[in-house]
């Protein structure tokens, strides 16, 4: 009972965190609706100066903003994209993912959903920009990135911010060590997104990115992906695992106790032999 209560909890725990999760994309697409053009529009303007602003910085993306640079700009950070609790969600069809953005990377932040790298791109897209979202690679009480290793060039993956949809298409799959973060700079002219999590599972020595260019957004793609999504037995073999191995387990204890019982019932009291002998 123990073990089946322990073998459950990340399963419960995760569905609970699901429901969360959609909860907040769910409020974010409300609120998506109900913003008039003109708000939206300024909203977008006021994301995109940050990004030309983002885009001529030295340094690391993956370094804080120093006073100086916050200074530097009109836009504040966490006053951009200003619609609600999230700034928008990320969705990949082929491993059944929709996960809400937060600003910022913080602790805190990758608990709940996805975080987007200060000082990246906003989610926006645009020329010259790259968006760089961050999630851990599974949690005891979400999934989260777990599977996003299970990505192939050619993938696409699909951005929802402002309400407007922007799908990138995976053009390169990289392990890297923590601070080996090149691949993540702004690249003039193009429009790239990544997704970015830990590798390997649950050792956490490097990180695997995920980078996708920005493709034409059109339903048939998004169907595409999910007829190819994987299957449910891939998604969750470490649960099959664990049950099989289990099941072995079980199956060996048993079978050790039928042998040594019948061994026993086989067996002469010898003592209980003598003893008639000697009576007789």
């Amino acid at each position: 009972m123990v073990g089946a209560l322990a073998f459950a909890f990340p399963l419960v725990t995760s569905m609970i965190n699901l429901q969360s999760q959609t909860r907040v994309i769910s409020n974010y697409e409300q609120e998506m609706r109900a913003l008039d053009e003109r708000e939206r529009q300024r909203l977008l303007e006021e994301a995109e100066s940050y990004n030309a602003y983002v885009a001529g910085l030295e340094g690391n993306v993956t370094d804080e903003l120093t006073a100086d640079e916050r200074a530097a700009t009109e836009v504040v950070y966490m006053s951009v994209l200003a619609t609600g609790e999230a700034i928008g969600y990320v969705e990949v069809p082929k491993i059944e993912v929709e996960l809400p953005i937060y600003r910022g990377a913080s602790d805190e932040v990758l608990e709940r959903g996805i975080g987007h790298l200060e000082r990246s791109s906003l989610p926006v897209g645009g020329e010259s920009t790259h968006a760089v979202l961050t999630g851990h690679r599974g949690l005891p009480t979400a999934r989260l990135f777990r599977d996003l290793d299970k990505l192939d060039v050619g993938d696409v993956f699909v951005i929802d911010t402002l309400g407007d949809k922007i799908a990138y298409e995976v053009e390169s799959i990289q392990t890297v060590l923590p601070y080996e973060v090149e691949s993540l700079r702004v690249q003039p002219g193009r429009d790239l997104c990544t997704l970015v999590t830990c590798d390997p599972y649950m050792v956490n020595s490097h990180r695997m990115l995920v980078t996708g260019h920005r493709v034409d957004y059109v339903p048939e793609v998004v169907e595409e992906a999910q007829q190819n999504k994987i299957s449910f037995f891939e998604k969750y073999i470490e649960y099959f695992v664990i049950v099989g191995a289990f099941a072995a387990l079980v199956l060996i204890v048993w079978f050790v106790r039928r042998r040594f019982r019948k061994r026993n019932e086989g067996s002469v009291d010898i003592t209980a032999v003598v003893s008639g002998d000697a009576h007789e």
